[in-house]
């Protein structure tokens, strides 16, 4: 897993053969244990065929997903 700030990152991952991708985008104030936090719960609420194959994007209230 790959946890950065780079808004452009979502972009470059969009070749064929990846298996995908999962960006956290939370305010930059957020600590290491916000972030852990937030993925902990998005894990355990979404399905893992859901995100395979796909860039998805967490945010503090929401998630995004983009198939590849």
């Amino acid at each position: 897993m790959i946890v950065t700030r780079n808004l452009g990152f979502g972009s470059t991952l969009r070749h064929p053969k990846h298996p995908g991708a999962l960006i956290v985008r939370l305010p930059h104030k957020s600590t290491s244990g916000v972030i852990n936090e937030r993925l902990k719960g998005f894990l355990a609420f979404v399905d893992g065929d859901r995100i395979r194959n796909s860039i998805i994007v967490v945010e503090l209230s929401r998630y995004r997903r983009r198939t590849l």
